[in-house]
């Protein structure tokens, strides 16, 4: 006789969804810097920069000089963001202006925790920065955690600023 039966992990699951959904707040994750060649200039492969010529397809002509689209590079970086909803755990800001752990001593000097649903893991496993309230941080480990199933993904995070 199983102890946890399938409806206490069926509410283990809804209430969990529902304390990230009504505690959270919003987490920017900017993933996978995507780069491709200007759509406005040629681009040099030997140089591996722009050619400096408009290549009259592109959304600002120019006449020579520098490209103003990707600004000489003859390449556009481009990041992908997505705002998801988690809890957050900060370090204390203590008088000193040094950063402490939490109280449960888990989270180390500079270091928070974020908790969100396990189908945002691969993307924060794969994120370029997290930024919450303004502050850019990089992801030093994540797991999944839950009841038989995993439910939530732990992310420990610090700050890159």
């Amino acid at each position: 006789m199983a102890l946890v039966k399938q409806k206490h992990l069926n509410l283990y699951s809804r209430y969990t969804k529902d304390i990230i959904t009504d505690l959270g707040i919003p987490v920017t994750i900017v993933n996978a810097t995507v780069t491709s060649q200007c759509p406005n200039c040629f681009y040099d492969r030997v140089h591996k920069t722009s050619s400096g010529r408009y290549n009259k397809t592109g959304p600002k002509p120019f006449t020579s000089g520098i490209c103003p689209v990707c600004k000489g590079k003859g390449e556009l970086t481009i990041s992908t963001e997505k705002t998801i909803n988690c809890t957050v755990n900060w370090a204390k800001h203590t008088s000193a202006d040094e950063f402490e752990g939490s109280s449960g001593g888990t989270i180390e000097a500079n270091n928070f925790q974020i908790k969100t649903l396990v189908e945002n893991y691969l993307l924060i496993k794969n994120a370029d920065s997290i930024t919450i309230d303004g502050v850019k941080t990089r992801l030093l480990s994540i797991i999944k955690r839950g009841l038989k199933e995993n439910i939530v993904c732990v992310a420990i995070c610090e700050r890159d600023d």
